[in-house]
């Protein structure tokens, strides 16, 4: 990531960075570094890792799925989660959401670093080193993270969370997708005028 953005935009129009899940974590690690504050014009965190790592996480999946939980933990993998568009639906999709949808979405799905959750644990963003301006974005009925989630991440970030009704982790791709990007877009052009959508 660092290496894109010194390669590809310049200090006077420089991006906004957007991170979903995993991605969130990334971009937080990301800004933690000395010197990259000043590289990105702000950053969005949609139903990301809480600055707080993702164990409280897991260990709530765990309570509610101790089997496919387990199943992670044996295999070092997260193919348990997507083993079939049931699973899929059951933890990153609204039950309204049609079965052909889940399904296509299923089918592009592949195994999580395992890895990179244990660097979640472990590897805590260094939140006092974060200056960037973020907006936080999350969906009420998110089954990987609980809306406790996004108020901590916010709190660390003094900003408030934006949670959006009727929606699961998946947010992008969940109905009312439209109402996550117009939040984006708006946000970036009140607060940016030297950043134009195309940096987003």
């Amino acid at each position: 990531m660092a290496d894109y953005i010194s390669n590809n935009f310049q200090v006077e129009n420089p991006p906004v960075l957007v991170g979903h899940s995993m991605g969130g974590f990334v971009i937080q690690k990301y800004l933690e570094q000395e010197g990259n504050n000043d590289k990105v014009a702000g950053a969005v965190l949609m139903a990301s890792v809480p600055p707080t790592g993702g164990s409280r996480s897991f260990l709530n999946q765990f309570l509610k799925t101790p089997l496919i939980a387990l199943q992670i933990q044996l295999t070092l993998s997260f193919n348990a989660v997507i083993a079939t568009p049931e699973r899929a639906r059951q933890f990153f999709f609204s039950e309204s959401m049609p079965e052909e949808e889940v399904v296509e979405y299923w089918m592009q799905m592949h195994d999580e670093s395992y890895r990179a959750y244990v660097d979640t644990t472990f590897l805590l963003p260094r939140v006092r080193n974060i200056q960037s301006p973020i907006l936080v974005l999350g969906a009420q009925n998110d089954n990987t993270f609980a809306e406790v989630d996004y108020t901590i991440t916010a709190k660390a970030y003094n900003t408030e969370a934006i949670v959006f009704p009727n929606m699961a982790h998946d947010m992008m791709l969940e109905a009312g997708w439209q109402d996550v990007a117009s939040t984006i877009v708006d946000w970036v052009r009140n607060n940016y005028t030297n950043t134009n959508s195309s940096n987003v």
